[in-house]
């Protein structure tokens, strides 16, 4: 998964269900970007990307002064 803001996530798979606006992913994702980076052990995101979930064993490195 890209996004607009210069971050990224990967995963060996996800299902993504175009009519409700979901992904799902049982896999670990890993993802970085402007303000730092993440590891899970899965995620999913609803309201067509909008909003992203990092579930069980999360790990979040932030740069100070990055987020935006």
């Amino acid at each position: 998964v890209y996004t607009d803001r210069g971050y990224e996530f990967h995963s060996r798979s996800a299902v993504a269900n175009f009519v409700n606006g979901t992904v799902v992913s049982e896999d670990q994702v890993r993802g970085h970007g402007p303000a730092g980076t993440l590891v899970a052990d899965s995620f999913r995101s609803t309201d067509k990307g909008n909003r992203l979930y990092f579930i069980h064993n999360v790990k979040v490195i932030l740069f100070p002064g990055q987020a935006k």
